[in-house]
């Protein structure tokens, strides 16, 4: 598994943070987790963590298929639901992804939520995490949520959660990823530099001490 951590400023901008490590049967590779998928009338930032990584990759081909035939004057988040949500009566969380959209239909950038084959709008949500690193994201997330405003202080936020998901989970590691998606359709990522500077500072500071950092943070 991994971790897939999902965080939203308060203009909306949808950030995505991620570990770099990809677990197999046997051995563990680096890589990036993250992908941009644009559509006819939109851009969709993705985040996939599964058990059975065949599986896993079924269910992304499917949500990039639902996100190919949206039409100009549709809402993606319908067709998506309505295209990848069926009937599972036991849900083994074996595939979780995380799917952020802008669209020209829409308002403001939409989260969805993938479980194996149930698909929920979680856009009500100032943030989510998924895979095996999730409860020591969450945790963190939850301390300090008066403290996800800005880009800047989200940027922060998602790089301590991953970081500390890395240091409890032994399926998380590697580097990590931050990669947003704003309502005008652009999107940017965080240099890694910067990432590994800002671990450098985590390792000495407990959480309480790490919601005072960020909100100093300019």
């Amino acid at each position: 598994m991994t971790v897939i951590v999902a965080c939203r400023t308060a203009d909306g901008t949808i950030l995505f943070g991620a570990d770099g490590q990809i677990t197999s049967t046997d051995e563990t590779l680096e890589g990036t987790k993250l992908l941009f998928f644009p559509f006819p009338n939109g851009k969709a930032l993705i985040g996939m963590a599964a058990r059975d990584v065949s599986l896993g990759y079924m269910r992304k081909i499917e949500l990039f298929r639902a996100l190919l035939d949206v039409d100009f004057d549709q809402d993606p988040v319908e067709v998506i639901q309505k295209r990848m949500a069926r009937p599972c009566e036991d849900s083994q969380n074996n595939v979780q992804i995380l799917c952020a959209i802008v669209s020209r239909t829409i308002e403001s950038p939409r989260l969805l939520g993938i479980c194996d084959t149930k698909v929920d709008d979680i856009s009500g949500s100032t943030f989510c995490c998924i895979g095996s690193g999730d409860e020591a994201a969450h945790t963190f997330l939850a301390q300090i949520g008066d403290c996800l405003q800005s880009l800047r202080h989200v940027q922060i936020a998602v790089g301590a959660s991953v970081w500390l998901a890395k240091q409890t989970d032994s399926l998380c590691g590697r580097h990590t990823d931050i990669w947003w998606l704003n309502s005008d359709l652009s999107t940017g990522t965080l240099e890694s530099e910067r990432i590994r500077s800002w671990e450098s500072h985590f390792k000495t500071s407990p959480p309480k001490a790490l919601k005072r950092w960020i909100e100093g943070v300019p």
